[in-house]
Parts: structure tokens; C-alpha cells; sequence
């Protein structure tokens, strides 16, 4: 997994304003080494050397608690339903696609299939035709949320999804003795964080005397396998979000879901960093993202295990890099006092 945003370490809220929240964004790759030999070197296509070729693969990636998930991006051609996606004669892939996509929410798994996942509302009509994820499909999951947290209220618990809440009194050390009741203080935050991403890919009709049915050797489970673009379209998906939390209300009525806009997003100056809340120190926090692969399949049948380093290293270093992290801090300010003995000061 890679943090794209280039940040590393980040205020909560932007220092030309202090409201724009503290965001970034993450992309997955998944990778399938070299062969060991050439063809010159070794003609057999079955010699020991050769690296399996892949027909599923399952990526999971686990979130910062104090991350606020909000766009999954996945690549057109990943997409089952998507022209570009390579398809049989019969219409199913004849390349790796999205099989299943499932989140996570306080415990509750929300897991389906692409045409069902379109269905619920929250995938965008066409490919992004513009910005860093043009050609990308995008997976607005926080208004999933949005929505289910709306239909909870609505219907007095009855259906939707229970949001997870808190208090600015219980969270923080800061404002002990004010009464529950205190409106102006004492507002109620959401949150949002959705722990678990996970997609898998699969070729339903991979055959093992054809590649291209296949993630074959030094390809990337991606819109561009060959890597033809240098780096830019090889992910297997990417995701963005804040970490910031607003007002209940604030995520109730927000118009949509953005981390720039602020005024559609109701960024505004009730909003909270989502963690390192205790006093007075605020000390420097990080936020670690995680990728595991959860899941391998191939076509052949002596394959050894996924990452052995007897078979990848002798190629070169082993790339298992499942960590992204962010540092956040607060943007804190002193105020300086003096007083003079006489002084007389009229309020």
C-alpha cells in the first residue's frame, strides 16, 4: 500500500484556514515476479523457474483508527461490467475482475458482487473522466454511510445502520465540569471509520496453457498489467478520506462527500481531529495503514508458496511493503498574559 499524497506528517486542519481537514490517499498494488530464466536460457515452459500465474487474488486493507474513509477508486478494466474489462465469447472476464467487494462499519460487513454494489446507489455512472483517477470507477462509501445512518434516524432504529457516536466532553481531559446538557460545548461527533476494505479478483475461465487468461509474469493486478504508463495506473485500487470528524448533524445533511469543498462537506469550525484528543502535550500521533493479501490462487499445480524467498529473492528484492503511514499533529497556540499592579481596565 502507498500513501500518494506525499505529506508524510500534517496538521488536522489545513493552515491557511484552519478548517480544511487533514486527508489522504492510498493505493494497493499487487505484483507477480519474474521469471527466473528466459526463454533463451530455459525454452520449458513448465521449468522450475517460472513464476505461477495467478487467476485470483483477495486484498484486504485495514484502516487507521483515525481514519475516516470516504472514495474507493477501482480501474475500468477490473470492472466485470465495464467494455473495456477483456471479456469470453459467453461475456464473463477473460482477465482478473472485481469478484466480490466487502467493507466493514463497528463490525457490520457489507460484502457483494460488482452489478450489486452498482445497484446500491454509490458507484459512479461511467469512469472518471478527469483528475487523478480518470478511468477509475468511484465507490462513494461514506455516502453509504450517509445514507444508512439518515434511514436509522428516520426510522427510529427500525432499519438502516446505528451510527457510532461520542461526546466532545467524554472524549477529551480538556473540558471537565461542563453539564451534559450544554449544547454549545458538549456536541455529539460521528464516527465514520470503516475498518476493512476488501476486493477480490478472479478469472473465472483462466486456463493454464494460456497466459493471457492469467496475472502473468511482472504483471501488475491493475488497469495497465504491463506497466506501459511507468507507475501511474498500476494499482489494483485506491482510496481516499479525512482525518477529521464532524457533528452528527454536520454528516447528516452534508450535501456531498468532499474534503475540499467545504461548505458542501460542512467542514466548518465544529469539526474535531478524530483522535489525540488528551491534553496538553498532543503528542505527534501516527496513522498506519495496512495491506495483507488474504487470499492467492493459481493454475499450477507445483507452485510453491506465495512469497517464498528461495524462489523470489535469487530475482531480486522481495517488494513486501504493507505499510503506509501518516504522522498527524495539532496546530497549537500560545497566548501570553501580563498584568500591572494599578492598572485600572474597563470591560
Amino acid at each position: 500500500t502507498h500513501d500518494i499524497t506525499g505529506a508524510g506528517r500534517m496538521s488536522h486542519f489545513s493552515a491557511a484556514d484552519n478548517l480544511a481537514p487533514a486527508h489522504g490517499t492510498f493505493e494497493a498494488r499487487f505484483w507477480n515476479i519474474r521469471d527466473r530464466f528466459s526463454l533463451a536460457q530455459n525454452p520449458d515452459p513448465d521449468n522450475y523457474g517460472r513464476a505461477s500465474h495467478i487467476n485470483q487474488v483477495t486484498l484486504k486493507a485495514t484502516t487507521s483508527g483515525d481514519f475516516r474513509m470516504q472514495k474507493v477508486y477501482v480501474p475500468k478494466q477490473l470492472v466485470p461490467t465495464d467494455p473495456s474489462c477483456p471479456k469470453t465469447a459467453e461475456g464473463q472476464p477473460a482477465w482478473l475482475a472485481v469478484e466480490n467487494f466487502s467493507f466493514v462499519y463497528n463490525g457490520r460487513t457489507v460484502s457483494v458482487d460488482w452489478p450489486t454494489l452498482a445497484g446500491m446507489g454509490i458507484v459512479s455512472a461511467a469512469p472518471l473522466a478527469s483528475g487523478p483517477y480518470a478511468d477509475c470507477y468511484e465507490v462513494d462509501l461514506e455516502k453509504y454511510l450517509r445514507e444508512q445512518f439518515n434511514l436509522w434516524k428516520t426510522s427510529g432504529g427500525a432499519d438502516g445502520i446505528q451510527p457510532v457516536t461520542y461526546t466532545a466532553v467524554s472524549a477529551t481531559n480538556l473540558i471537565p465540569g461542563y453539564a451534559p446538557d450544554l449544547t454549545t460545548v458538549n456536541r455529539t461527533y460521528v464516527n465514520s471509520r470503516i475498518s476493512d476494505l476488501t476486493i477480490s479478483y478472479n478469472s473465472p475461465t483462466a486456463h493454464r496453457k494460456q497466459e493471457d487468461t492469467m496475472l502473468d509474469a511482472s504483471q501488475y493486478l491493475s488497469g495497465d498489467p504491463d506497466n506501459a504508463k511507468g507507475g501511474r495506473y498500476n494499482y489494483a485500487f485506491a482510496y481516499d478520506g479525512v482525518y477529521v470528524d464532524r457533528t452528527l448533524d454536520d454528516f447528516l445533511s452534508a450535501q456531498e462527500t468532499t474534503y475540499t469543498d467545504l461548505t458542501k462537506g460542512n467542514w466548518n469550525e465544529y469539526a474535531t481531529p478524530a483522535g489525540n484528543k488528551q491534553g496538553m502535550a498532543y503528542p505527534d500521533i501516527n496513522c498506519r495503514e495496512t495491506l495483507a493479501v488474504t487470499s492467492v490462487r493459481t493454475r499450477d499445480p507445483n507452485h510453491c508458496s506465495v512469497n517464498d524467498p528461495n524462489y523470489v529473492n535469487p530475482v531480486g528484492p522481495l517488494n513486501h511493503d504493507p505499510y503506509a503511514d501518516n504522522v498527524l499533529f495539532h496546530r497549537l497556540a500560545q497566548m501570553e498574559t501580563s498584568s500591572v499592579r494599578g492598572k485600572q481596565v474597563t470591560l
